[in-house]
């Protein structure tokens, strides 16, 4: 099963949280406003730390086992983020 949203908010994460699958998200415009929401949305991320200008991926299991991994991506292209994850 797979669903798509062009755009992280509020309601696009509230719509994830319901699905019990791996959720995928990719910040790359507006990152440190984007990873704020993230983080506040998710209470699993409450004591994450980051740095919205650096890329990175960072991979969780949440409270009902799926795992979430999100992507701050700068530079890189999103095959050579993903190919970083373990």
């Amino acid at each position: 099963m797979e669903e798509n949203e062009t755009e992280v908010s509020h309601s696009s994460i509230e719509k994830m949280k319901k699905t019990p699958l791996t959720k995928l998200i990719i910040v790359s415009k507006n990152n440190p406003q984007k990873l704020s929401l993230i983080k506040n949305e998710f209470t699993k991320l409450k004591n994450w730390k980051y740095v919205s200008d650096k890329e990175f991926v960072h991979k969780i299991l949440l409270e009902d086992k799926s795992q979430l991994i999100i992507i701050n991506q700068k530079k890189s292209t999103l095959d050579q983020l993903l190919a970083t994850i373990e």
